[in-house]
This record gives structure tokens, sequence and C-alpha cells, in this order.
């Protein structure tokens, strides 16, 4: 969640409301806030939640070659690779 969203539910008194416990910067951080207490005498393993796989999201053809797309996407298949992933 970025600052400028925090900034509203503050505003709105929301960020209170739901507590400040309860709020994360992104899903990563949610998931490992909560996994202990989830999985406590789980055998599920791996949980799919800590292996996610994406798929393919669709892309429009005015945005895949611009410099900066096909920037990202190799930035991102260099990681990928990096991690051993495929």
């Amino acid at each position: 969640m970025n600052d400028s969203v925090l900034d509203a539910m503050r505003r709105t008194y929301l960020y209170y409301k739901i507590g400040e416990n309860n709020l994360f910067r992104n899903a990563t951080m949610a998931i490992e806030a909560i996994y202990e207490k989830t999985h406590k005498g789980s055998d599920e393993d791996p949980c799919p939640l800590r292996t996610p796989e994406f798929e393919a999201i669709p892309v429009a053809e005015s945005v895949k070659f611009k410099p900066e797309f096909i920037k990202a996407v190799e930035a991102f298949r260099k990681k990928k690779q990096k991690n051993g992933e495929t």
C-alpha cells in the first residue's frame, strides 16, 4: 500500500478502524504476518501462498513495444533466472 493511500485512509479514519496491525505494504508482508497463525497444525507443504505462480497478464499492443515495457520484462526475466525460476 503506498503512502497516498495510507494518507487518505488516515484522513477518513479508516486506517484506525482497520488497525495499524492489519495493514501491510504488500501481499508478501501480509502473508508473512499471518502465516504461522493460519498454518498451526497444518501439514500443507509447500503453502501455495508462499510459492505463488503468476499467469501471464495480457498486455495491450500499444504497450508491448514501448522501451520501458521491454526493459521491465527483461529485468523480470533476469531476476527469475537469477533465482533459479523458469
